[in-house]
């Protein structure tokens, strides 16, 4: 469909495409196919490319996930509503410049009740969590648990040192409490919850520094001072 033109003519759209429908309509149906064949499949390949590929740009990336997840909804919803199958669905984003919001489908309520008794959470807050695990990668989150539980037992000690403050101007002493403390201040603790006495620094796992937290939050571990009869019975 190439027309060579004299140099400098050019020719409107509506002339070009006139010509074209002209030469198409002389063509035979074996020289129509053997003509759009090569196009055709050049057009299949570029389709299956844009599927596929992985965009570069973030707003690209974002509009293509939202109409994909949208359509993908309204597939979840029409099959439960067909044959009562159940599916949640969790999307979130890979990279920390793309736009999609951590994005929860779910086909009923059952869903959500379940992820509320079974994991004890929210299925929103389990997206949040996938997110930045997809984000930051392994090494981040091991990273950030460990700087979490650092600043823990920064806090639960600093707690410790605090309440026994209140009550006995003196520091606290781990290693010899008895000596340095109750002896010489009259002071016990009370509702210890852990097996060992040591200081929060020295307390191994996460789950041990949570429940010892809480424990001097509620008032179950709590340093008291002996009256004197206590302290001589002591």
């Amino acid at each position: 469909f190439i027309v060579d033109l004299p140099v400098g003519e050019k020719k409107k759209v509506h002339q070009i495409a006139a010509d074209a429908a002209q030469t198409w309509q002389s063509m035979t149906k074996e020289e129509q196919v053997a003509y759009t064949a090569p196009l055709l499949k050049d057009i299949e390949e570029l389709c299956e490319m844009k599927k596929l590929s992985i965009h570069n740009v973030p707003m690209a990336s974002f509009n293509d996930a939202t109409t994909s997840l949208g359509h993908i909804e309204d597939e979840i919803r029409a099959l439960h509503a067909r044959t009562g199958t159940e599916v949640m669905l969790v999307a979130v984003r890979s990279d920390v410049d793309d736009y999609l919001r951590p994005l929860t489908i779910f086909s009923s309520e059952r869903c959500l009740n379940f992820f509320r008794v079974g994991c004890n959470m929210e299925l929103t807050r389990f997206a949040i969590r996938f997110e930045a695990y997809c984000v930051s990668g392994i090494d981040g989150v091991a990273r950030n648990y460990v700087q979490e539980t650092v600043q823990m037992k920064s806090e639960v000690a600093s707690l410790i040192a605090a309440q026994l403050a209140a009550g006995c101007k003196v520091r606290i002493s781990y290693q010899d409490f008895d000596r340095a403390i109750t002896l010489k201040h009259s002071v016990v603790l009370e509702g210890w919850p852990l097996d060992k006495f040591c200081s929060p620094s020295d307390i191994p796992t996460r789950n041990d520094i949570t429940i010892l937290r809480e424990a001097f939050r509620s008032g179950r571990a709590r340093f008291r001072r002996l009256s004197t009869k206590e302290y001589e019975d002591w």
